[in-house]
């Protein structure tokens, strides 16, 4: 779902993608926005990307830890 927000993807085309239908997308969609605390599908995106999302593929690390 992140990453389909991060390309842009409406519900429309995010529920052809995923096999579910729009109103499954919004209720999926309302839940993702509530728990990372964000009020849209834009603000959405941006925490993706800011978080290691891509619109290709598995999250990206965003840091590395090295031992001591």
């Amino acid at each position: 779902m992140l990453q389909a927000l991060v390309t842009g993807a409406s519900n429309k085309l995010i529920a052809i993608k995923l096999g579910i239908t729009e109103a499954t997308v919004k209720v999926h969609l309302k839940t993702l926005l509530r728990k990372i605390d964000v009020n849209n599908r834009t603000q959405a995106a941006i925490w993706a990307m800011n978080n290691g999302f891509t619109a290709q593929g598995a999250p990206v690390p965003t840091r590395c830890l090295n031992a001591a």
